[in-house]
């Protein structure tokens, strides 16, 4: 559900929103949903922690990997670590890809709201998720560089041969 509550903010509650509420103008009403498909970020990032151990159960490997990531270490098992490295470039690349587009959508949104709306507080709270993004990329970044250069008990993790991201 939660892939599917941008694009139907956008597309359905803003339409259905502008035809029966006409009291705001359309840049508004579109700053308004913007705005509440801000709130699914935090959303996602609250669920997955309440969730706990429900991914372990669910997908081992995938967590193994995903926690790889989070805490800057090698995974003990070797299958799983020679997954690693692909793993590492795909979380680059989709680190890259979502930052760019974040970035690209709260600069336009940003420039609505001061151009169009005239109202400075859709610009700073759109300024305010380009930040957040922008630590969180980095941060993750930071991650996937420091793994790939961390050496582990059996050498390296294998993740030096991933190359530049493409």
């Amino acid at each position: 559900m939660a892939v599917y509550w941008v694009p139907m903010t956008v597309f359905v509650g803003l339409p259905v929103r502008w035809l029966f509420d006409r009291q705001e103008s359309l840049v508004e009403a579109l700053l308004n949903a913007a705005l509440s498909a801000v709130w699914i970020g935090p959303a996602l990032y609250l669920g997955r922690r309440a969730a706990g151990g429900q991914d372990t159960r669910r997908d081992p490997e995938g967590y193994a990997l995903r926690e790889a990531l989070r805490t800057g270490t090698a995974p003990e098992d070797g299958a799983v670590r020679a997954e690693l490295p692909g793993h590492l470039a795909g979380q680059r690349r989709a680190t890259w890809s979502a930052l760019l587009s974040i970035l690209g959508v709260s600069l336009g949104l940003i420039l609505l709201a001061l151009l169009a709306a005239d109202n400075e507080g859709f610009a700073v709270i759109f300024g305010v998720v380009a930040a957040v993004s922008v630590a969180v990329a980095a941060l993750t970044l930071t991650r996937i560089r420091r793994l790939v250069a961390k050496p582990t008990a059996a050498g390296r993790c294998g993740c030096a041969r991933m190359g530049p991201p493409s």
